[in-house]
Formats: structure tokens, C-alpha cells, sequence
């Protein structure tokens, strides 16, 4: 994921967002080498089977990030009784879909056993007030990496890097806003997406209450609109408009709504949903350039951006929480935008969101 020239198309990375389910049991030690144990990850299934709730998918990213953990593909499972069947099919069908090996946790609590897991493409090092440098390393498998930062006054940087220079250390402007966000970008077999996460703490006091506040109210909006249900035929519509009022309040160009690029992204969202594969590329070679240009649509750039949750809001939601998929909504060379909505079988919302500079239909 390198910068767009103006006649270079690019696919911006994919969210993999969370899948809680709920099921029979098992624990990481039955997995055998399928899974490798994570402190991390087992720490944060042990806060939430402390919390004595079902932790929704906010409840998951929070103590994953709480726990010190850098994953970003996180899938979890509730495990009421032992049943290491169940767990190895869990793991092995999680396994077939990612694109890197997978890292687990677990915990137990007078409900039962919460696993968590993890596609493990990389890593990022620790951060602290005293940071100056990112470090970190890429999976085999992943390359052309790229750092997103995402700063405390709302500026995004993107930086490309090689793996040498992760590994070395990267700097960190002296002047940048903390509190950040810094996100590690890489491509892999199923295109390129983000595998690690790290917080870049202030220096100084940090607002914290207005940091809860935030996270309250995304996880109110969230269950409102679960509690009420989704309705499909209107999500997209939705979808886009909540676009058109995040590039209007970061003061970018307003998007043409294009029926072509909404029917792209609703067979892709259509294609996520039933494959379970939150991807760019399900098929090799199928990159969103590729589809596009199969079905006769040429542009200057093109960027896609996937997500599933409960619902099309919380998915946009989260979308807007990662560094790299802001980049992508917020880039102002992009004139439309195409939306596609789709649920899975077990009631999930996948959100594709489609965006091209200037396409023209030039036929098949």
C-alpha cells in the first residue's frame, strides 16, 4: 500500500473486524500447533470473563488494547464446557481464512472459557512517552509495509518503509501531537491490511475522561442501532452519508454517489459475507483494481475499505477508528463513492466502501 500517483491505482487496507461467538467448549492446549499461546490475548479474556458480561465487540477491542496487546484481527469464542472438537473446528475454519499462522489466549471463569485468537502478520514494540522510534517486524509472506499515524490533533501520516528500517527503528517527528495512534500496514496473500496497533502516550496529562466519554458514546450508538435492527435496503444510503458528513467535517471534497461502484461493492460485500473472508482479494488476483476493471469501470485511483459488525453503523464506526481506512475515506483526489451492504448467516453486517478518482464506464 504505496501512494497513489495520479495514474497508479491502490487499494487501501482492510479492516478485519471482530467475530464473538458464543458455543460449545475447548481450551488453547487442545489446539496444539495450530494456535501459539499469547499472554496478551489470554489477559484479555481473563478481564472479561471477569466483567461477568458478554463482551460485544467493543467490550473485545478494548481489553485487547488494555492487555497490551498490537493484535487487530481478533475473533473470539465463549466456551460454556469442555469439547476440544469443537475448538480445533473453530480454530482450523479460522485458520483456512487468515493469512498468517495464529496466536492464542484463554481464561477461565465460573461461566466457562473465553479463547481468543489472532492472525499474527506482525508486530509492533511497545510504546511509551519516551518513544522516539517505531519498531517492529513483518510475518514471511508480507511485504511493501507502511506505517499510518494517526495524531492527537487529527493529522494522518503515512509513511513507507522496508523491513529493515522497522526492524532498526523508525523516527517519530519531534513535533508530532500526542497522544497517536500508530498502525503497521502490510500486504499479504489476501492483500494488503493492517496487522498491528500501538498507542503513542502523551508526554504530558492525558484527558482521559474525554477518552471514556468517546468510547461510551460509540458503544451507545452501537447497541441503539443493534436494538433496532438494520434495515438492509437503507444501510447503504446510510453508510454514504455518514461518509459525505466525516469529508465535510475534515473539510474534503464531496462525493458523487455512483450506482456502478455501488453494485461492485455490494457483490464483494455480498462475496465477504458468504465466504467469511474479509479480504480484498478472496480469489488471487481479484483486488479491487482488477474488478473494476473487469466490469468496465476505468479510474484514475481506486479504494476500497471493508468491515463487519453488528450492524452498517458500528462497522462505519470502526472504520473510522482505524488509522489507514480514515486515510482512505478522508483522500481527496477520491470524486465518488459506491456502497455495498450485505448480512451474513448468522445476522453480521459486511460494509464495503468503494471509492474511486474519476471512473468512466468504458464497457466489458
Amino acid at each position: 500500500m504505496r501512494g497513489a500517483g495520479p495514474r497508479q491505482v491502490t487499494a487501501a487496507s482492510i479492516l478485519l473486524l471482530l467475530v464473538l461467538l458464543w458455543g460449545p467448549a475447548s481450551v488453547v492446549a487442545d489446539a496444539g500447533p495450530t494456535c501459539s499461546p499469547d499472554d496478551a490475548l489470554s489477559n484479555a479474556a481473563a478481564t472479561l470473563l471477569l466483567a461477568g458480561r458478554s463482551p460485544d465487540s467493543r467490550a473485545l477491542v478494548d481489553a485487547v488494547r488494555d492487555a497490551g496487546s498490537d493484535a487487530v484481527l481478533v475473533h473470539a469464542l465463549f466456551l460454556p464446557h469442555d469439547d476440544a472438537v469443537v475448538t480445533h473446528t473453530w480454530l482450523t475454519d479460522l485458520r483456512s481464512k487468515a493469512d498468517a499462522d495464529l496466536v492464542c489466549g484463554e481464561a477461565q471463569g465460573s461461566a466457562g472459557r473465553l479463547l481468543i485468537a489472532s492472525a499474527r502478520a506482525g508486530t509492533l514494540s511497545p510504546l511509551t512517552a519516551a518513544s522516539s522510534v517505531v519498531r517492529g517486524t513483518l510475518a514471511s509472506g508480507f511485504d511493501h509495509a507502511e506505517l499510518v499515524i494517526s495524531a492527537a490533533d487529527g493529522t494522518l501520516t503515512r509513511l513507507g518503509i522496508e523491513p529493515s528500517m522497522l526492524k532498526d527503528g523508525v523516527p517519530l517527528a519531534e513535533d508530532l501531537p500526542r497522544p497517536a495512534k500508530v498502525q503497521l500496514l502490510a500486504r499479504g496473500a489476501s492483500g494488503p491490511r493492517p496487522i498491528a496497533q500501538r498507542m503513542l502516550p502523551s508526554a504530558g496529562p492525558v484527558d482521559q475522561a474525554a477518552h471514556v466519554d468517546r468510547r461510551e458514546l460509540a458503544s451507545a450508538a452501537t447497541k441503539e442501532e443493534g436494538a433496532h435492527g438494520e434495515d438492509e435496503p437503507d444501510a447503504g444510503p446510510r453508510v454514504l452519508a455518514q461518509l459525505g458528513q466525516l469529508r465535510k467535517e475534515r473539510q474534503k471534497p464531496e462525493l458523487r454517489d455512483n450506482r456502478l461502484l455501488a453494485e461492485l461493492a455490494r457483490v464483494h460485500a455480498h462475496d465477504v459475507c458468504q465466504t467469511g473472508i474479509l479480504a480484498h482479494e478472496i480469489s488471487p488476483g481479484q483486488d479491487p483494481e482488477s474488478r473494476a476493471r473487469e466490469a468496465g469501470i476505468k479510474a484514475r485511483l481506486i479504494g476500497e475499505t471493508i468491515a463487519r459488525a453488528g450492524d452498517a453503523r458500528a462497522a462505519f464506526a470502526e472504520l473510522g477508528e482505524s488509522p489507514s481506512h480514515l486515510l482512505t475515506l478522508l483522500e481527496p483526489r477520491f470524486t465518488d463513492a459506491g456502497v455495498g451492504v450485505a448480512r451474513d448467516a448468522s445476522g453480521r453486517t459486511c460494509v464495503v466502501v468503494l471509492l474511486a478518482g474519476w471512473p468512466r464506464y468504458v464497457g466489458r
